[in-house]
């Protein structure tokens, strides 16, 4: 396994920008822990609820089976046999189908304007517990604060690249954003970087948006900004050595330590595993926001392209100007 290291972390006053985005993002985090409450756990508590899931997962079904629903002709494979399994009662299909719908605002829409056919006692459980859910919602800092089919105000355009769904997420996206915070602010100036940064975070957002189109799940995390940062960087040192540092997972001799390679391998890297989660994923089941990803380094490789051709073309005038004297 390689890792980029590049310059370490550095210090607050040689990276002075790149902290205080750690420190909002932070801020931002801390924040949203405090105003969840027992909102999270109430909220995970339900939505993974067997009966609760199933319930829904066949009401699902139904809607995509119907005259309304959006072309099942075109679904993945995968969606396919999820909705023949839930409509023969297939409790296993139906339920992972219930997850899925939880992404699906049409569906929503549908089920409030037809009559729910079926078990009626479990239409009206899952009804109350759906009228609950959109409660908790209302007050769950995701939805609050991340890019959604129901808020997709400037607001959130902005602070849904602050918020993070778990520590695991917050800490990995940080660890990154230092990283190549720490390799460009020096060289670019932090101005530059943070422009860079919301640029990227916009991108992201944007391109998610347009290609998977918005979901009642939440599109939250830094990771589309620091994308941006990633192809910037590797735009810039493309062919430099940078450091990485390797480990492999049996203790022999030299099995930990750093090696220096191209600046593209990171971006190699870095878009395989997207163009991986794109290509492979089944869109409904959500997760990662590869697409999210693919935007904000394009937006880096765009400025990174931009940095190039006006530091090229103000050494073509400084020459031009030198041999004019």
């Amino acid at each position: 396994m390689i890792f980029p290291f590049l310059n370490g972390i550095l210090d607050f006053r040689r990276a002075p920008v790149t902290w205080l985005l750690v420190l909002m993002n932070l801020t931002v985090f801390v924040f949203s822990s405090g105003i969840s409450g027992g909102t999270e756990k109430k909220f995970t508590e339900m939505i993974y609820e067997d009966e609760f899931l199933i319930t829904q997962g066949r009401l699902y079904a139904e809607f995509l089976a119907s005259d309304d629903g959006r072309n099942l002709s075109g679904r993945s494979e995968l969606v396919q046999q999820l909705v023949a399994g839930a409509r023969e009662g297939d409790n296993r299909r139906a339920k992972n189908l219930g997850y899925m719908a939880t992404r699906d605002q049409d569906f929503f829409v549908w089920m409030e304007m037809v009559e729910l056919k079926g078990d009626q006692v479990a239409v009206e459980i899952w009804r109350e517990g759906w009228k609950e859910l959109h409660q908790l919602k209302e007050r769950h800092p995701s939805f609050l604060l991340g890019l959604g089919s129901e808020r997709m105000q400037l607001p959130q355009w902005i602070s849904y690249m602050f918020a993070h769904g778990s520590m695991v997420h917050f800490l990995g996206n940080m660890l990154f954003l230092l990283i190549f915070g720490c390799m460009l602010e020096p060289l670019l100036g932090g101005l530059v970087l943070l422009l860079i940064y919301l640029a990227a975070g916009l991108g992201g957002g944007l391109l998610y948006v347009l290609v998977d189109g918005p979901s009642l799940s939440p599109l939250v995390g830094a990771s589309g900004a620091i994308s941006g940062l990633v192809g910037l960087f590797c735009v810039l040192y493309w062919s430099q050595p940078v450091r990485y540092i390797y480990w492999l997972f049996l203790p022999v001799k030299g099995y930990l330590g750093f090696v220096y390679l191209p600046a593209w391998v990171v971006l190699f890297i870095w878009l395989v595993s997207d163009l991986a989660g794109i290509w492979s994923g089944v869109k409904e089941l959500g997760g990662v926001a590869y697409t999210a990803h693919l935007g904000g380094q394009l937006v880096g490789l765009a400025f990174g392209l931009a940095i190039l051709l006006l530091r090229r073309s103000f050494q073509v005038e400084g020459v031009q100007s030198k041999l004019a004297r």
